[in-house]
């Protein structure tokens, strides 16, 4: 028993007291006054009957606190298990059988620490570490409670491991309601590549700053790079007197990496007749597909410029081909090690239409948090919103275009 109440009536016959009278032998193990009016009331029309342990299922149907522990859908249950049968008691989600050789009991503070009063016998309740399922696993009355003082919740490392080198670290998360939360304040390992392999900062995590480690341990160069391109072009219709001198600088740069395995190519647009960016080309097909997806581009799309919103996009791995009447989100299918380098091609201001918020020039360029390096030409009027983060070409030095991606992708560290 966990707990027990005894109640006891005076009887009054003829003016003369007897104390002869007992009153109700027990009462539930949950204190209830003998004052009926103090009792829950219940009105099945507003009383949740689904987990109310006083009313469960129907009014008075109450879940004796010996043999269950909650009301779930109407039942009256012991963890996951149903009701507890004659010779055992609810303990920590379950039934535990009585143990008939245990010393007579009536209460739990009867019996040594780790046993409780079953069904009048001190009984191993096997308590255990606690762990995060909403129950008191380790027998002390408290509910997914941590080692730690004031009762602070159960938490645990999440993410990195705990013996990986700077800057990575663990995030911690908490029990919430039986169930872990969200892995807060952690830090992972990220490739080295793109503009992560020159920031002088361990990325990675592997105990060599901005180059790699070899099977014997050793910090060593890291392996030649490979590249994967992003050609993101507004076709709205502004575009009409630039968008036949890109896409010929689009292929005369292109053509020159164009039989190098180490160069990939892919093309997304922005401004078509949606406000979405549209893939047009992956970096899966080939140089051929690549440049026809070119050739066909034109400037005839409406006047609505998701320029901001196609590399913050891209970069999330978030792009749907919308123009297409496709909702599934289709990535870039970035290849393992690439440095990713994303050029953006517009001739107008910085625009976003993501709902329900659309982004800032900062947003999208919190949103390079693999090392990709950014490449915007505009006109130089427009310049003042491309200018947070990348680097920055005048859209109509058209003679320029190839060579300034050139001196991008050779190296893209300062």
């Amino acid at each position: 028993m966990r707990k027990k109440s005894f109640g006891f009536e005076i009887c009054v016959i003829l003016g003369i007291a007897f104390v002869a009278c007992a009153g109700p032998d027990t009462v539930d193990d949950q204190w209830r006054a003998p004052d009926a009016s103090t009792a829950i009331p219940c009105d099945p029309l507003t009383t949740n009957l689904q987990h109310n342990t006083d009313h469960c299922g129907s009014c008075d149907n109450e879940c004796h606190i010996d043999n269950t522990d909650r009301c779930v859908a109407g039942v009256c249950v012991c963890g996951s298990e149903e009701e507890c049968a004659p010779g055992f008691d609810c303990r920590s989600a379950r039934c535990v059988a009585t143990d008939p050789s245990g010393d007579v009991c009536e209460f739990d503070p009867e019996c040594p620490v780790g046993y409780g009063c079953i069904e009048g016998r001190c009984t191993s309740l096997d308590c255990t570490d606690e762990v995060c399922d909403g129950f008191d696993n380790d027998c002390d009355t408290e509910v997914d409670e941590g080692n730690a003082p004031g009762d602070a919740p159960l938490a645990q490392y999440c993410g990195a491991p705990t013996t990986i080198n700077p800057p990575c670290r663990p995030g911690v998360q908490v029990c919430v309601d039986g169930a872990w939360g969200e892995c807060l304040g952690g830090v992972l390992p990220i490739a080295e590549t793109g503009l992560l392999l020159c920031n002088r900062i361990d990325d990675d995590c592997d105990g060599c700053v901005d180059s790699a480690i070899d099977s014997a341990g050793m910090c060593v160069p890291p392996p030649p790079a490979i590249y994967d391109i992003v050609f993101i072009v507004d076709v709205s219709g502004s575009m009409g007197a630039a968008i036949s001198r890109v896409k010929a600088a689009v292929r005369s740069f292109s053509a020159t990496y164009s039989g190098s395995p180490d160069f990939a190519f892919a093309l997304v647009t922005t401004g078509y007749y949606s406000s979405y960016p549209n893939i047009e080309t992956n970096l899966t097909l080939t140089y051929a597909d690549f440049i026809s997806a070119v050739d066909g581009l034109d400037h005839y799309g409406s006047g609505f410029e998701g320029n901001w919103d196609a590399p913050y996009l891209v970069m999330r791995g978030e792009l749907r081909d919308s123009r297409r009447g496709m909702s599934r989100t289709t990535p870039i299918a970035w290849r393992d090690g690439a440095t990713r380098i994303i050029v953006t091609l517009t001739d107008e201001v910085g625009q976003s239409y993501l709902t329900p918020t659309p982004i800032s020039e900062r947003v999208m360029c919190d949103a390079a948090t693999r090392g990709e390096v950014l490449v915007f030409f505009t006109p130089a009027r427009r310049s003042s919103d491309w200018d947070d983060c990348g680097q920055w070409f005048d859209l109509y030095d058209y003679p320029a275009i190839a060579s300034n991606l050139t001196s991008v992708f050779v190296d893209p560290c300062p």
